[in-house]
C-alpha cells in the first residue's frame, strides 16, 4: 500500500511541475503577443506624425479626384407617361487627377546618389 501511495505522490508532483511550466510558458507567450500587438498598432500613428524625409507628399485618390458623368441609357422618350429617373441613367466615374497614387513607386537605394540626395523623378 505504501508503495502505491508513494508512486501516486511522485506522479502527481511531476504532473504539477509540468503544469507550472506550461502555465509559465503560456503567460510569457501571452505577454509577447500583447507587446507585438501594441507595437504594431502604435507604428502607423508614429509614421503619420513624422514629416517625410524626401519632401514629397503622399497622394491617395479620393472623391475630389473623380468626375461623375451621367449618361442616359433609357430608350424611351420623356413623355407624360414616362419621366426619366435615376434608373434611366448610368453613372460613370472618370479619374481627372493627374497625380500618381503613393503606392505606385517606393523610393529604394537606386533613387539616391552616393551622398544620400534624392535623384529619382518618380513621385
Amino acid at each position: 500500500m505504501d508503495w502505491n501511495f508513494e508512486q501516486n505522490a511522485i506522479a502527481y508532483l511531476r504532473e504539477r511541475r509540468r503544469q507550472k511550466k506550461r502555465h509559465c510558458l503560456t503567460g510569457i507567450l501571452s505577454i509577447l503577443v500583447a507587446a507585438c500587438t501594441l507595437t504594431g498598432s502604435v507604428l502607423p500613428a508614429v509614421t503619420l506624425e513624422n514629416e517625410p524625409k524626401c519632401g514629397l507628399v503622399e497622394h491617395t485618390h479620393n472623391e475630389e479626384c473623380y468626375v461623375h458623368e451621367k449618361k442616359l441609357i433609357c430608350e424611351l422618350q420623356e413623355t407624360e407617361g414616362h419621366a426619366h429617373v435615376d434608373a434611366c441613367y448610368e453613372t460613370k466615374s472618370v479619374l481627372t487627377c493627374t497625380q500618381k497614387e503613393a503606392d505606385a513607386h517606393t523610393h529604394n537605394e537606386a533613387c539616391y546618389d552616393e551622398e544620400g540626395n534624392l535623384t529619382c523623378t518618380e513621385r
